[in-house]
């Protein structure tokens, strides 16, 4: 727990809002992302299945005392950055890598039905439970479970563009470099890589900080509960980013 709290100081020290951004893309990404706050209400209400409009700030003052530092768990807020993302990038083949994102594919379904969703599991307990959510919840999706270095490689065989991967907390400590590799080989220009809860050990802001070193990575993003990685090649230069928002 002390680890991410003196994370998270030096993320409000080092952190910059919209009016200091220079980058065309990143100031654009956060208005039309992060500040999107009626949208952001619209997912939460959804996902909380609550008929009463919510306050942005404070649930995201309430998570960020209550919920993250006691159970490392991400704020709602996280949720709506990561739907608004698919939206506004528009997203078609998202990639969930080991993550429990249930009320958030049930919104991702209903908004969007064409969307196609690929979900990745080690553990053949944990894609039990998630074929047996989406067949009640009627969501179609294509799970691949087993060892991640030949799932991909049987996606990548049918998938051959990638819009959007989502990298849950409890499988960092899994991933290796090839995997990321891997999956590098079907992005494009307007990909993006999500990373959750990069600050709650070392270990996992390690990985990120590593991978977003990267050749093919352009832009990257720390917004503490996660961390963002684009591949645009309107970017000369790797540029690197702490947003509060």
């Amino acid at each position: 727990m002390w680890y991410r709290i003196f994370q998270f100081l030096i993320y409000l020290y080092k952190g910059q809002t919209n009016s200091k951004l220079h980058s065309p893309f990143v100031f654009q990404f956060y208005q039309q992302v992060l500040h999107a706050f009626s949208e952001h209400k619209e997912v939460r209400k959804y996902i909380n299945n609550s008929n009463s409009p919510q306050n942005i700030l404070s649930m995201h003052i309430e998570n960020t005392i209550c919920s993250y530092f006691i159970n490392s768990k991400i704020p709602p807020i996280a949720d709506s950055i990561i739907l608004k993302s698919i939206e506004y990038f528009q997203c078609e083949n998202i990639v969930l890598i080991g993550s429990a994102l249930n009320k958030q594919l049930l919104y991702i379904n209903n908004k969007n039905k064409y969307k196609n969703l690929i979900l990745f599991y080690n553990n053949e307990s944990n894609a039990e439970v998630m074929r047996y959510f989406l067949d009640q919840n009627s969501i179609c999706a294509t799970i691949y479970e087993g060892d991640y270095e030949n799932s991909i490689k049987e996606m990548n065989k049918s998938i051959p563009r990638i819009d959007m991967v989502y990298f849950g907390e409890t499988e960092l400590e899994l991933l290796s470099l090839k995997y990321i590799k891997k999956l590098l080989e079907n992005i494009h220009d307007s990909s993006i890589f999500i990373f959750e809860n990069i600050h709650k050990n070392k270990e996992n802001m390690e990985f990120f900080e590593y991978v977003k070193t990267l050749p093919e990575v352009t832009i990257s993003i720390d917004l503490y509960y996660l961390g963002i990685l684009f591949f645009t090649k309107k970017i000369k230069q790797q540029q690197s980013f702490i947003l509060k928002f």
